[in-house]
């Protein structure tokens, strides 16, 4: 792509950014600017059409219909790199080699271009995929605006062993393997390419796949530049070099903190609607618990937990406050999700007052 574009907007808050790469269409649907002048109406219909300058700029202007990402695995400026038209095939990420293809596959029912994984292999398992990637009712994609891999049921919980520091260190130091169909057919070789799991458990940017839906999303890219050839229908991966990789590795602990306070953050805000709701959140609370591995001792865990079933408001309180202050990351992120708590479901009530005070923020000397 020989042309760059600064609209002044930069991803400042983590994992952003979605280029819409497997939407085809160039032309979206939007909104037309409403006219509030006499003051506040209703938001107008979608009646009008604006294209996207992606997907015209690769329709239109480019030789060969082919985009190419490369992410570095860090967060910053300056740590991807956007390649549309033949330079996607011709730039020194995708010279690295050798290059892996899997097909694309075009669903009209969606409109998008999906790719079919058919299993996941880990250390001897091996998994079909808990999606029926064939199915045009279903949505297995690469998606850059996702920022976690989606994997089956049985692979998410040795994830969450390694992430503790409890699994099998075999599960650690053994790569999986995501199989796709062949761009050839069902009938010829699949493909399968290599995702480091190290790199992808300590992150933290997992998750279980959502029925009808696979999304592997960013952390692919921080193990593979790929390019999406829209005329033949592939996708091409180059595993990044043995340096790039190490890189991304020694810099996990950044996405392991962020993905720690975001889970804590969605956590607390799943146990205040709980408690608002039935004024107990036990469930809620077993999955707060659940994200302390590490962070506080097995027997105060259990302990909590056991207390909690029986405990009265009054206790409930205390035994969240020692949680409070027995955590440090909780005491970072529980005034954010108070302050998201409170603007869907108005002003906090009376529910631990206590454990408010701390999240409040310290006056200066």
């Amino acid at each position: 792509m020989e042309q760059r574009v600064d609209d002044g907007c930069q991803c400042q808050h983590g994992m952003q950014g979605i280029f819409g790469i497997y939407y085809w269409d160039p032309i979206l649907q939007s909104e037309p600017v409403p006219d509030w002048s006499d003051g506040l109406t209703a938001c107008p219909p979608q009646t009008t059409q604006k294209e996207s300058p992606m997907m015209t700029y690769l329709a239109g202007d480019t030789e060969r219909h082919i985009v190419g990402i490369q992410w570095s695995g860090l967060v910053g400026e300056q740590t991807g790199t956007l390649f549309a038209g033949k330079t996607a095939i011709e730039n020194n990420y995708y010279m690295e080699g050798p290059v892996q293809k899997a097909k694309l596959d075009w669903f009209e029912k969606n409109r998008v271009y999906a790719v079919s994984v058919q299993s996941f292999q880990w250390n001897g398992l091996s998994i079909p995929s808990p999606i029926d990637c064939s199915d045009s009712n279903s949505v297995c994609v690469l998606d850059t605006g996702t920022p976690t891999f989606a994997l089956p049921t049985e692979m998410v919980g040795i994830c969450n062993r390694i992430f503790d520091g409890i699994a099998d260190p075999a599960f650690k130091t053994s790569p999986m393997f995501v199989e796709f169909e062949s761009p050839d057919g069902p009938s010829a070789p699949s493909t399968k390419i290599e995702i480091n799991m190290e790199l992808l458990c300590l992150s933290g940017y997992y998750e279980e796949a959502a029925p009808g839906v696979l999304l592997l999303g960013l952390p692919l890219w921080a193990q593979y530049y790929t390019a999406f050839d829209l005329d033949s229908y592939e996708v091409h991966f180059v595993k990044h070099s043995d340096t790039e990789l190490q890189t991304a590795l020694n810099n996990v602990g950044q996405f392991r903190d962020g993905m720690i306070k975001q889970k804590l953050e969605d956590a607390l805000v799943s146990f205040l609607v709980a408690l608002m709701d039935n004024g107990k959140g036990t469930d809620q609370m077993a999955q707060l618990l659940g994200l302390l591995h590490g962070k506080m001792k097995p027997s105060e865990i259990d302990a909590i937990q056991k207390e909690w079933a029986t405990a009265d408001q009054q206790e409930m309180e205390t035994l969240f406050l020692n949680i409070v202050r027995s955590v440090p990351e909780v005491v970072e992120v529980l005034g954010a999700a108070l302050d998201k708590f409170s603007k869907k479901y108005g002003t906090v009530t009376t529910v631990f007052h206590k454990v408010f005070e701390v999240a409040k923020p310290k006056s200066p000397n």
